[in-house]
């Protein structure tokens, strides 16, 4: 009896211990999908007869992104527009954002910068919370030499973990940016945790990936719109 008690709990370690470090290892895998519909490019601006510039983006820690700059039809239209920088959802990558940023363009009559975060289209790296606000801060930095961009005209946008990506980046550069817009997005991946996946619990002191929007939108004293559904299939309401 002793001898199966002792192996019982040898395999229940054993789980745990597997599963305590997929969880910490593997959690960027669980949160970032760039492979989902795929990193290739479905479709170029020129697709929505949209003017577009392609951007190559260095980041602090050496990471090469890609970008689009999507301009207004002339020089001056493009210097007198605003211009929004636009942070997309944790899957797929800027192609599949082209419908939206068409709406922007052709209704608001704004310039839109839009970014592959690192992992993601053509951009290089593996993605993370670090990474990704090293990206948008990267960004910003275009958006602010830009000789066809009026840089006091910066305004950003997010969607779901986009949304993030756009309150750390207001969180820091308050100065540099006008307002903000967040659609759809999460009051931190831990609250999440808690609303939509309440088994892994247990696992959040590991999360490294946090995202504590609660907390870093204290901090942004800039206008910022908040839209979002009463409710979702992985989301609770927020803000």
């Amino acid at each position: 009896m002793v001898v199966l008690w002792q192996g019982f709990l040898a395999v229940t370690g054993t789980l745990v211990g597997v599963v305590t470090a997929s969880v910490y290892f593997l959690q960027e895998l669980l949160l970032y999908h760039p492979n989902m519909p795929g990193r290739e490019y479905d479709e170029l601006p020129s697709n929505y007869r949209l003017p577009f510039e392609d951007i190559e983006i260095i980041t602090d820690d050496n990471v090469k992104l890609h970008a689009w700059l999507i301009t207004q039809s002339s020089l001056d239209a493009t210097k007198n527009a605003s211009t929004l920088l636009y942070f997309h959802g944790n899957a797929g990558n800027i192609s599949h954002r082209l419908t939206d940023v068409r709406n922007f363009h052709n209704l608001v009559k704004c310039n839109i910068l839009m970014v592959s975060y690192r992992g993601y289209g053509r951009s290089e790296g593996k993605p993370s919370e670090r990474g990704l606000t090293l990206d948008a801060e990267a960004a910003l930095k275009v958006a602010q030499k830009h000789p066809s961009i009026d840089s006091s005209k910066v305004f950003l946008f997010g969607r779901s973990i986009g949304g993030a990506v756009a309150i750390s980046l207001a969180s820091k550069a308050a100065n540099s940016v006008r307002g903000i817009i967040v659609e759809n997005t999460f009051l931190s991946i831990n609250h999440m945790i808690d609303s939509a996946i309440p088994i892994l619990k247990v696992f959040k002191m590991l999360n490294r990936n946090r995202w504590d929007n609660l907390a870093k939108v204290k901090d942004t004293h800039l206008p910022i719109l908040f839209l979002t559904v009463s409710e979702g299939p992985t989301r609770k309401p927020v803000f």
